[in-house]
């Protein structure tokens, strides 16, 4: 059984969440150009006969470091009880007891307070106002 957070409890877990999640977007655009970098080496040395892959393995092993961070990130928010959702978009969701059922009160990056709920089902895109 998850833990189930009232509105308070989640809307005290802001702070932090807008911490991590910032982390974790630096942290994702560290990958994503560790991983360019790394497809650009090979592009490169397939297309001059150079090996490059000193310099690629390099590339790929910080972005293995890279990822593994972000995971660490993704297990400490999950260890607060939350659902990482989307690391992108910050987009975060608490299980929450709403008329007998249990829901989830739904939060992304920027957003002041938690502000919306949804069915377990429906993601996002059924987001509906608290």
């Amino acid at each position: 059984m998850p833990r189930l957070f009232s509105i308070e409890e989640a809307n005290a877990l802001i702070p932090y969440l807008e911490e991590a999640m910032r982390r974790a977007l630096d942290i994702r655009v560290e990958l994503d150009r560790f991983s360019e970098e790394a497809a650009a080496i090979a592009a490169r040395a397939t297309g001059n006969g150079h090996a490059g892959h000193g310099e690629m393995d390099a590339k790929q092993k910080a972005a293995q470091e890279a990822a593994a961070r972000l995971e660490a990130l993704a297990t400490e928010v999950r260890d607060h009880g939350c659902e990482l959702k989307d690391i992108r978009r910050g987009l975060t969701d608490f299980p929450h007891e709403r008329n007998g059922q249990v829901v989830y009160l739904c939060w992304m990056l920027g957003e002041q307070t938690i502000t919306h709920w949804h069915e377990i089902e429906a993601g996002f895109s059924g987001r509906q106002p608290l």
